[in-house]
């Protein structure tokens, strides 16, 4: 029989009554109840595995866990499928978990027009330096921090991952400008890397990554590029943000936006505003929210289903 586990920030409050239905309507396939806890504040490594060792499926968010990795995954040995609450899964081991054919599943491109627009809000805060606007109103930074911006029209981007998110951010910047370079090997249009940066005057990240790939922007990259300002849409794991700060200081680039938080940027002695973190809310909006939710349940009930049945594993949604 499969046990079911849904970890997210308010627990049942997370869902509404319908879907709470739904998911409870789930304990008469094998008896077991789903069980959903609310946690706001990460998990430890013995703390999730106390809590997860149980279940056949588990179901959460990124906000338990900054990562699942072998270590822990490898103390739950009821697990049949994982079921996360974002569309990248470059912070679980698949590799690991396909081993053991467990089934990963994520979800799709729920959020992709709220990413692409706070990449743009991103763009515009650097290009007009609205952050540092107020924090000046606010009389948190002296008059010597400059608030001289620059605009967007005729300024080469390079939008390094072009899937559903990077071809959003090019259409919403193609009005503003036209001169929009892409490097994407899966794109047919694409340029190499080099010459994206060797050309680009602002750099938008939105590619994809997989557990445990190195920086696809680090000390290198940032030496050559001529990008003065990059806007990371994607994950921190795309760059090396020693180099970003190391970069910032000599000033081969003068901003850089992170939708997530890291300690390394957060503690960087720089001018202020040159590096802008927004603590991973691109996606957290009403709209993207409400259909996030109805696919995650969706999947949630489809992993349950499968594994208290022993049925087929759940392929076209293994992630790759």
């Amino acid at each position: 029989m499969a046990r079911t586990l849904v970890i997210t920030a308010s627990g049942r409050e997370s869902f509404t009554g319908r879907q709470l239905q739904r998911l409870d309507q789930l304990g008469s396939i094998d008896g077991d109840p789903v069980d959903i806890v609310g946690r706001v504040e990460p998990l430890s490594d013995a703390e999730f595995v106390r809590l997860a060792r149980p279940y056949d499926v588990v179901a959460l968010t990124r906000r338990p866990r900054k990562y699942l990795d072998r270590g822990v995954l490898s103390r739950l040995p009821n697990l049949q499928a994982v079921v996360v609450h974002t569309t990248g899964v470059h912070w679980v081991d698949v590799e690991y978990l396909t081993e053991r054919d467990v089934d990963v599943l994520s979800l799709g491109g729920y959020a992709t027009e709220s990413v692409a627009e706070h990449t743009l809000a991103g763009i515009l805060m650097l290009s007009r330096r609205t952050h540092l606007s107020f924090d000046r109103a606010r009389g948190l930074i002296p008059a010597t921090v400059s608030l001289r911006g620059f605009e967007l029209r005729n300024r080469i981007v390079g939008i390094v991952g072009y899937g559903r998110i990077g071809r959003r951010v090019h259409e919403l910047l193609a009005p503003m400008t036209t001169n929009i370079l892409v490097h994407d090997p899966a794109h047919r249009a694409s340029l190499d890397l080099a010459t994206v940066l060797g050309r680009s005057e602002l750099l938008v990240l939105a590619a994809s990554s997989d557990y445990g790939r190195a920086p696809i922007i680090g000390a290198s990259e940032l030496a050559v590029t001529s990008a003065r300002y990059v806007v990371n849409a994607a994950c921190d794991e795309l760059v090396d943000h020693n180099a970003v700060v190391e970069a910032i200081r000599q000033r081969r680039i003068d901003g850089y936006v992170l939708d997530e938080f890291d300690e390394t940027l957060a503690e960087a002695d720089v001018e202020p505003g040159r590096i802008v973190q927004t603590m991973h809310t691109g996606w957290y909006s009403d709209e993207a929210m409400e259909r996030g939710k109805e696919e995650w349940v969706g999947m949630i009930e489809r992993a349950a289903v499968s594994s208290a049945r022993s049925g087929p594993p759940i392929g076209e949604r293994r992630a790759a």
